[in-house]
Parts: C-alpha cells; sequence; structure tokens
C-alpha cells in the first residue's frame, strides 16, 4: 500500500514532467476522495489520485484515465480554463466546487487557481450554491464526454 503523502508527491511530480510543458497548460489541481485525508494515510492498491490538468481553450482534450506513475495510481483529467473562469462559475459546477474548498492546487504558473481557491474555499457552503436554484447547466464533465468538437461531428 501506498500512502497519500507520497501518492500525491508522484502526482506532482507528474503534473512537472508531463503536463506542464504541454503548451496551453495553465495549471493543475487535486481533486476527488483523497483531498480530505492526511498524508499518512493508506491507500488501497486501487484507489487512485485524482489529477485536474488545466488546459487553456474552451473545450478540453478526452481525458486519458487512470495510468501508475512512481508506484502512484493516478487518474488525469481535463479542464478548459474557460471553465474556470470566475468563482461563481465554480461554485455552480460541484464537480469544480470541493476541489477549490481546500488548497489542492499542484502547479499555478498564472495565479489564478489560487485566486479561485481564496474565493469559493469561504463560500464553499453558502445556501445559493448548496441549493442551486437557477437553471440546470450542462456540468464541465458531461462537456468533457462528448470530447472535442470534432469527435462530436464524427460521430
Amino acid at each position: 500500500m501506498v500512502k497519500v503523502g507520497a501518492a500525491r508527491s508522484a502526482a506532482t511530480r507528474w503534473v512537472a514532467e508531463h503536463a506542464r510543458p504541454e503548451p496551453g497548460f495553465r495549471g493543475a489541481y487535486f481533486s476527488g476522495s483523497t483531498v480530505g485525508l492526511p498524508d499518512d494515510a493508506e491507500l488501497s492498491p486501487s484507489s487512485d489520485v485524482d489529477i485536474v490538468v488545466v488546459l487553456a481553450g474552451d473545450v478540453p482534450p478526452v481525458k486519458p484515465g487512470k495510468l501508475r506513475f512512481r508506484g502512484a495510481l493516478l487518474e488525469i483529467t481535463y479542464v478548459a480554463w474557460a471553465d474556470l473562469s470566475s468563482a461563481d462559475e465554480v461554485l455552480a459546477s460541484y464537480h469544480l466546487a470541493g476541489s477549490f474548498r481546500h488548497d489542492t492546487v499542484i502547479a499555478d504558473p498564472t495565479g489564478r487557481l489560487r485566486a479561485l481557491h481564496a474565493a469559493v474555499s469561504p463560500r464553499f457552503a453558502e445556501r445559493p450554491w448548496v441549493r442551486r436554484d437557477g437553471p440546470p447547466r450542462r456540468s464541465w464533465r458531461a462537456r468533457q464526454a462528448d470530447g472535442p468538437p470534432d469527435a462530436r461531428r464524427a460521430a
């Protein structure tokens, strides 16, 4: 079994070696079930560390999914920079908001992810975001599942 801290270190290394050099890289952060776990918690061999890589543009590429890196199981997901345009946009998406409740930032060359964390964290549990009364929006996960525009046309 691997410790959460060791898995996060592997994830941070993966971002530095594989995501950061990509054109359009805007940042990365942790997401999912390990966000609230302490570094000394153990992960089962089938548990992964979720990494969200933020890329420039409006439509992210299809996610590569799970991979093993330095003994840790990582799940890589891409999100478009446009989906993180404001704290209100993030708070309106439960898929995004939970990651900004805590400081989950791995890399933030522009400073925007840390600014989002600072804006989202204190507002995360406010009633308008918990009980979203507005019209339903297509989540970024649903838009991502569609794939890039070329993939949607080919289908």
